[in-house]
């Protein structure tokens, strides 16, 4: 039988779902190990990995279990490598990186706000490619609310936009936005797991 688990990287947080049992579970890591949904620190990564799968019993014996990890935009080929790392160390049988972005809908002047605590992933599409910004909280004194609008300032042809994401006020946020730049404003009920729940349905 096969133990399909699939994994997203937000803020501090392991982010999980069990199709098997279906269960969704969250596990809080230490400061200075994950930034902008990429591992910085491998060693200590692996150890609270380890701890985490080990407390909630996720990898079954005598099963093929398996992983899909979702990946922000920012991801790149070294970010791969230190996953193939943790992947080989583990009880795995197959691993597959499915991107962030294939959960979007990309339209002309509309744009994806992955809305966070400490960050943001704007996506959108411009007159020839699809374009992604990373906002940082707090980046030269301005939060990533004053970042958002500064953008929509300079991309006003942006008319519609969509909200997921870790930020608990997502709803509120949404209300403000529209409030103040006049565009309509469209998030998802439970939006952290989003993504999660969009890729479980389609694969």
């Amino acid at each position: 039988m096969q133990n399909d688990n699939y994994l997203y990287i937000v803020d501090n947080l392991i982010v999980w779902y069990q199709k098997k049992t279906n269960q969704y579970f969250q596990y809080v890591l230490p400061k200075k190990v994950v930034e902008f949904g990429k591992i910085i620190n491998r060693p200590k990564f692996l150890r609270e990995f380890q701890l985490f799968l080990k407390k909630n019993s996720i990898l079954k014996k005598f099963q093929k279990n398996n992983l899909y990890l979702i990946i922000p935009p920012n991801f790149n080929e070294i970010d791969k490598e230190i996953w193939k790392l943790i992947f080989d160390s583990m009880s795995f049988q197959k691993m597959r990186f499915i991107k962030e972005t294939s959960c979007y809908t990309l339209k002309k002047n509309v744009l994806w706000i992955n809305l966070n605590q400490d960050y943001a992933f704007l996506t959108y599409l411009t007159k020839y490619r699809k374009e992604t910004c990373l906002l940082q909280n707090n980046y030269l004194g301005n939060n990533l609310l004053e970042q958002l609008y500064q953008f929509l300032e300079k991309n006003k042809n942006i008319k519609k936009l969509f909200l997921l994401g870790n930020m608990e006020e997502i709803k509120q946020i949404s209300k403000k936005i529209e409030q103040k730049t006049n565009k309509i404003v469209m998030y998802f009920e439970s939006p952290k797991y989003y993504l999660l729940s969009k890729i479980i349905r389609h694969n």
